[in-house]
């Protein structure tokens, strides 16, 4: 007698199994139960554990800036894996960063956070992801686009998140930087929400993730304490009003 086992795996695909006795069916239901606790998601204080089991790739960040780099061989080398890889990720995301400031979007700094993988060597071989940020004269600083290849491959999930956190440390020491904000599409809502940011409205789908110097109200800059303000309107946030009028009185 054998007994039929199938298995789908998180990516969809189907393993079927004939088993000749319930021993061997033990062993496939243990290889099954740690395959599974591999990829479960998790939450919480867990996350951190997450991102080492997912994180197969070791994906380090590297940051582009289109002023300084444009001519950086890096910034080559990156444009040549987003070609060659772009059936990786959602259509039409990959070619954006294979022109990476070959045409100025903004009249202010655009900046490529890129997360990749080395080889022994240090060369890059492998695009895990891209973040494409703006920044104008005053303060806002914007998410243009966020990409990674969990799009096609679990292994990347994570990616997102990673650069997220990234652009925070990147920018945290800017005293005319209080956040990002990005206008989502509707299936990144809740991705968006997750990772911090919060909707500037009800029905928007514009959203804002504060960073620590959304917490500091003194202003030397009038553009910046005008934004700030606009945004904690936007919040609904009372403190925080309360708090820029107390500290601004000159404006």
């Amino acid at each position: 007698m054998y007994y039929v086992v199938v298995y789908v795996t998180v990516t969809n695909f189907s393993h079927i199994f004939l088993v000749q006795n319930k021993t061997n069916m033990s062993f496939l239901y243990k290889m099954f139960k740690e395959l599974q606790s591999v990829f479960t998601p998790v939450s919480g204080d867990q996350s951190q554990t997450h991102k080492n089991v997912l994180h197969k790739q070791n994906c380090d960040i590297v940051v582009l800036n289109c002023k300084e780099h444009k001519q950086d061989p890096l910034l080559k080398k990156v444009k040549e894996l987003a070609i060659s890889q772009q059936s990786q990720f959602k259509p039409g995301y990959a070619s954006e960063l294979s022109i990476a400031c070959d045409f100025p979007l903004h009249k202010g700094l655009e900046y490529y956070f890129v997360a990749v993988t080395r080889d022994k060597d240090q060369t890059i071989v492998d695009i895990c992801g891209f973040a494409f940020v703006t920044k104008d004269d005053r303060s806002p600083l914007e998410l243009e686009t966020l990409a990674s290849k969990s799009y096609t491959n679990v292994s990347y999930k994570g990616i997102g998140t990673l650069l997220i956190n990234s652009i925070k440390q990147y920018f945290q020491n800017d005293p005319k930087i209080i956040g990002l904000s990005v206008h989502s599409r509707p299936e990144a809502l809740p991705f968006y929400e997750k990772v911090g940011f919060q909707r500037l409205g009800l029905l928007t789908r514009d959203l804002f993730l504060p960073f620590e110097r959304y917490h500091t109200y003194n202003h030397d800059d009038a553009d910046v304490f005008s934004y700030h303000q606009s945004i904690a309107q936007q919040l609904n946030d009372q403190n925080t009003l309360a708090q820029l009028k107390l500290h601004n009185q000159e404006y």
